[in-house]
């Protein structure tokens, strides 16, 4: 170490005064040295008997385990202390008696040969020193049966723990255990009140299940009988005639289970009183002897160049579906001296596989449990390293007050993650919060490490993690892929599929599970199909399902029948698609009376259109599939197909989109939707100015269903491809003829100013004029008509 401190030395990091640990005195044996700042003294701080501060930090590895070793000067003296609290995890909560003026403590510690002290200012708490300040609770677990007297709560007490933890509380009025679990505990409050001038007081307890408050040693007033609050009652003791000055209060609570609460009131002359009640109060904060609240301002290693220290809190937490908790907390490096920490790169490890380099991280634990977190700086030429136990678990008022962190704010600190480094416990629950996400490029990130740790895994868990992966991975868009080669993006999505099928297939056959091998049978036949492309791989896929795995496993195989009837409407065979579809549709899943059916039938397409209007498309696409999976013929009339089309179209998936409307078109040319399905064709290759295609599916509209109420429509279409196209004859010949054909029309008046449009284009100006003065005659409220009004003031001569 004495290396490392040259070495930061010759680079500037810091002088050689700070080398050699000047200063310390007869601490010379300590390692560590922590100076507080003392905040100024209020008013009412100067009352009698010593004043006192409080300041809680973490030890790191110095620390010996009862604490022993610490000492406190103030002003350079040795002072009175008392800990409140050492955790498990090193963290120590410490009051010092202030004796004379002065604005610094420093404590002292990391000596594993220092004894505590037994007599003397410098002897903590056990020597008999308290502070006569403030309120302070400590909470115990307890076990035992119910009691009725103070004697019996005092041995209890006595008899309880382990000790939850302790600390300073602004008064006493709590609904939960401020440091652990809100059952089977009891508490211990023990404070100074501080009165102004001789009153008289009367204290009232508030107290679930039981509890017994003293005031200067004696028994005021107890509720010995167990259970909640009487309703509309209050328990309070004789009026207390106290002197000025400060009065020592105490209560004891203790808490079975079911709804608990803690508190002392009280009543003056002069406060409000109430008809049939005193109005008691909560005796407030400032009604005790207040305690100063120090602040850690500088941190050192005797020999050390630089006090590497770091602080954490336990900022959130979210509870996922399964009912698992997962932390967040923030860590802060508060290392000294500041300037010369600055100069470092830090490097953060978390104690669970994870790392992190920022200055101050957030992190989050995927379970409770002690972990050692390492913060290590780093400079050119030397670094340095401490560790903090802490602890992960719930936090207490944030339960109590049912507040939680929203786990989408998670996701950015999920993403960095190192999972190939994380345990296997740890890897399952975030591969619960990423499904829980429903964030592809995270799900494989996870499952991909759990799936190459199979043998770590049961049966169950290893199907359900290859089916995250397989789905996910088929579905994944990369990052700024709309920027790649388009063949290099086309190759890749086929890896991936083609990996998809593989981990679908070692999973199958891993499971002796046949509802099991079902699913992953019928997994694999999806990638085939949507993904792939190989309808011969898919049917075969789809067919094992029914004929290997179909006795256990009725939705399977019904999804099978379902992905048939698909697959064949994709081959354009309507019969053989119909036939899958009715097998499907005779396993029955329901049994509602017909009409219920029907209603439920015709609420589908409702349900989806209200959906795509408000651009919920999650619903909607999640309303399509349950029409599909209850009502499977549906899929060859075409109404699903026409949504699922417009969904795709309003996603920004027009491959998709033409996908559905042809696969229906050719499953099923009858459909009561070809014609609408063939418009949508046209107006989207026209949107995408594949012109042959979009005239293709008008010209194909206006042949084959000359009966549909669509033909105006269609030729309007084929008109203004053709105007496109620069056909501009053929396309005013169409409109003229179009208007002719159907004068009364919604589309006569769009087709007159088409037509008059193509014409200018053409040079045929008398022809353009005069159709658009019968557009003017024929429809003077059309707004074609007032866009024409403008055309014809420009064709016409000056």
């Amino acid at each position: 170490m004495r290396a490392i401190a040259v070495l930061m030395a010759a680079s500037g990091l810091v002088s050689g005064a700070a080398i050699a640990g000047e200063g310390w005195g007869q601490f010379a044996a300590w390692t560590v040295r922590r100076t507080v700042s003392i905040p100024p003294a209020d008013a009412k701080q100067k009352l009698p008997d010593d004043d006192c501060v409080f300041v809680g930090f973490p030890t790191a590895e110095f620390l010996r385990p009862d604490g022993a070793d610490l000492r406190v000067e103030i002003g350079g003296k040795p002072a009175p202390f008392k800990v409140v609290d050492i955790d498990s995890c090193g963290y120590v909560k410490l009051v010092a008696g202030i004796s004379a003026a002065s604005d610094t403590m420093r404590i002292y510690y990391g000596n594993p040969a220092a004894k505590a002290p037994v007599d003397g200012p410098a002897a903590p708490s056990g020597a008999g020193w308290e502070p006569r300040r403030g309120m302070w609770l400590e909470t115990r677990h307890y076990k035992g049966a119910e009691f009725k007297s103070l004697a019996e709560a005092r041995a209890a007490w006595a008899k309880s723990g382990p000790r939850f933890g302790a600390g300073p509380v602004a008064h006493i009025f709590h609904g939960y255990n401020l440091f652990g679990p809100s059952d089977n505990y009891m508490s211990l409050y023990k404070g100074w009140l501080h009165l102004e001038k001789d009153t008289q007081v009367t204290f009232a307890i508030i107290a679930d299940d039981a509890g017994w408050v003293l005031v200067d040693g004696n028994l005021a007033v107890s509720k010995a009988q167990w259970g909640p609050m009487p309703h509309g009652q209050h328990i309070a003791s004789e009026p207390l005639t106290l002197a000025k000055g400060l009065h020592a209060i105490t209560m004891v609570h203790v808490e079975g289970t079911g709804p608990q609460a803690a508190g002392l009131a009280w009543w003056m002359p002069g406060m409000p009183r109430g008809q049939k009640y005193l109005h008691f109060q909560v005796i407030p904060p400032q009604a005790f002897a207040p305690i100063r609240y120090g602040k850690l301002v500088d941190y050192e290693v005797r020999g050390q160049p630089l006090g590497v220290d770091f602080s954490y809190v336990n900022a959130g937490d979210v509870v996922l579906e399964s009912g698992k908790v997962i932390y967040r907390f923030a860590f802060r490096d508060m290392s000294r001296p500041a300037k010369n920490a600055l100069m470092c790169q830090p490097q953060w490890d978390f104690g669970d596989g994870t790392t992190s380099t920022a200055r101050d991280p957030s992190h989050v634990y995927l379970r409770d449990g002690d972990y050692t977190v390492a913060l290590t700086l780093k400079s050119q030429t030397a670094s340095y390293t401490v560790r903090q136990k802490v602890h992960v678990g719930p936090g207490y008022a944030r339960a109590e007050a049912h507040e939680a962190d929203r786990l989408a704010d998670y996701l950015p600190l999920l993403e960095e993650y190192q999972f190939e480094k994380m345990s296997t416990v740890d890897l399952l629950t975030a591969s619960e919060a990423a499904a829980e996400l429903e964030n592809p490029a995270l799900i494989v990130a996870v499952s991909s490490v759990l799936y190459q740790r199979g043998e770590q895994l049961d049966d169950e868990g290893f199907v359900r993690q290859c089916l995250l992966l397989g789905r996910n991975l088929r579905d994944l868009k990369p990052k700024d892929e709309e920027k790649a080669d388009p063949k290099t993006v086309e190759r890749k999505a086929r890896e991936r599929a083609e990996e998809a099928v593989r981990i679908f297939a070692r999973a199958e056959e891993r499971t002796k599970d046949l509802a099991s091998k079902a699913r992953l049978a019928n997994e694999r036949g999806d990638v085939y199909y949507y993904f792939l492309g190989d309808l011969e791989r898919a049917e075969k896929e789809y067919t094992k399902t029914l004929t290997a795995y179909a006795k256990a496993a009725n939705a399977q195989v019904r999804l099978a029948q379902i992905r048939l009837g698909d697959l064949y409407r994709t081959k354009g065979d309507p019969t053989a698609a119909l036939k899958a579809y009715q097998r499907a549709a005779d396993m029955p899943i329901h049994n509602r009376p017909e009409g219920v059916e029907a209603a439920r039938r015709g609420s589908f397409p409702r349900t989806v259109e209200d959906y795509l209007l408000r651009k919920l498309y999650k619903e909607a696409h999640e309303t399509l599939d349950e029409w599909d999976w209850e009502f499977p013929t549906d899929k060859l009339v075409g109404y699903s197909s026409l949504l699922r089309a417009r969904l795709a179209l309003a996603e920004g998936n027009k491959k998709e989109a033409v996908k559905q409307a042809e696969e229906l078109l050719r499953g099923n040319k009858e459909s009561e939707y070809a014609d609408d399905l063939l418009l949508f064709l046209a107006d989207l290759h026209a949107g995408e100015n594949d012109l042959d295609k979009a005239l293709d599916a008008a010209s194909r509209l206006l042949k084959d269903y000359p009966g549909s109420e669509l033909q105006s429509e269609a030729r309007l279409r084929r008109a203004r491809i053709w105007f496109q196209q620069g056909k501009h004859t053929d396309a005013a010949k169409e409109a003229i003829a179009l208007a002719d054909a159907d004068p009364d029309g919604p589309t006569a008046p769009k087709a007159l100013l088409l037509a008059a449009t193509a014409q200018a284009r053409a040079n045929q100006r008398d022809d353009a004029i005069k159709t658009l003065e019968r557009l003017g005659l024929k429809y003077p409220k059309a707004t074609e008509a007032a866009e024409g009004l403008k055309m014809l003031k420009e064709l016409r001569p000056r």
